[in-house]
């Protein structure tokens, strides 16, 4: 006579757990993140509304540092360089 196999709540989770994490290795995942780099959505600074184009001096990017960093920050890039930087597989 066997015994049915009895499965504790750890247990089942425990396994889910091997199971979830086996899964995760065997998978390659990427991702695609679009930043913003100035809420005006313009490439460069001489481009908004009264700003002078023509021959010159180099054109300069406009970036909002603040906000790309605030959108680095809300799609977890930030915490993702946290956790590679401490070891752990990203």
């Amino acid at each position: 006579v066997t015994k049915a196999l009895r499965y504790s709540v750890s247990s089942q989770f425990r396994q889910q757990l091997q199971d979830l994490l086996a899964q995760i290795r065997n998978t390659q995942p990427h991702f695609v993140r679009c930043i913003k780099p100035n809420p005006q959505n313009q490439p460069f600074a001489d481009s908004l509304p009264g700003g002078g184009q023509g021959p010159g001096p180099p054109r300069r990017p406009l970036f909002d540092r603040p906000s790309v960093a605030q959108q680095l920050s809300y799609q977890g890039v930030l915490e993702a360089i946290r956790v590679a930087r401490a070891g752990f597989p990203v």
